[in-house]
């Protein structure tokens, strides 16, 4: 069984969303950190530009994430020291914040 396969309905309609909004971005990062830590390369792939800012956004919001630094080997073979590697040590307000992902994908 996939993650896919796991995860609620909502969660995996907010990760798949396109929508390149600061507000669409942050709900996307914390769907994700639901699911496992994830470094700075997996969440651009994942159509976050700014992973560290949207992690701020989370932070001010009340979220405890705890970033480490990884190395990651990119897919042309390059090693990347020192790239951020964020987990959600909190789900303060769940329902709150995935609440918004009935909202328009701008």
């Amino acid at each position: 069984m996939s993650a896919a396969d796991i995860i609620p309905e909502t969660i995996a309609k907010i990760i798949a969303s396109k929508s390149t909004a600061t507000e669409a971005q942050t709900r996307k990062l914390f769907a994700l950190l639901k699911i496992r830590p994830h470094h700075t390369y997996e969440l651009r792939r994942q159509g976050i530009s700014h992973p560290a800012g949207r992690v701020q956004n989370l932070l001010a919001e009340g979220h405890h994430i705890h970033s480490d630094r990884v190395t990651v080997v990119d897919e042309h073979g390059f090693f990347h020291p020192g790239v951020a590697m964020y987990s959600l040590v909190d789900q303060k307000g769940d329902s709150e914040v995935l609440s918004h992902a009935g909202g328009s994908d701008e």
